[in-house]
C-alpha cells in the first residue's frame, strides 16, 4: 500500500517531536543560530544567516539522500519535519 501525503507529514511531525523532545532547550530549538555564529566566527566574517544555515542543512539533507537512497525516506521526513 502507497503511502499518503497526510501520512508521511504526520510522520514527520512526530519525529520533529521526537527530536525536540531529544535535542531542544527548554525555550525552544536554537541550535542553527549558534551554529551559524560559531561558523561565522571561524571564517571570520558575519555573511551567514541563521536562514541560510536552515537552507544549507535542507541542501545536505537532499544531496545525502541522494548517495544513500536506503535512508532516503528517512532523510525525506526529516526534511518535511523542519
Amino acid at each position: 500500500m502507497k503511502t499518503t501525503a497526510p501520512q508521511l507529514l504526520n510522520k514527520a511531525a512526530v519525529i520533529m517531536e521526537q527530536r525536540g523532545k531529544q535535542y531542544d532547550k527548554p525555550g525552544g530549538e536554537r541550535s542553527m543560530g549558534s551554529a551559524v555564529a560559531a561558523l561565522n566566527t571561524v571564517l571570520g566574517r558575519t555573511a551567514l544567516t541563521e536562514s541560510e544555515g536552515w537552507l544549507l542543512l535542507q541542501i545536505r539533507l537532499l544531496s545525502m539522500s541522494l548517495m544513500f537512497a536506503w535512508r532516503h525516506r528517512m532523510r525525506l521526513l526529516r526534511l518535511h519535519s523542519w
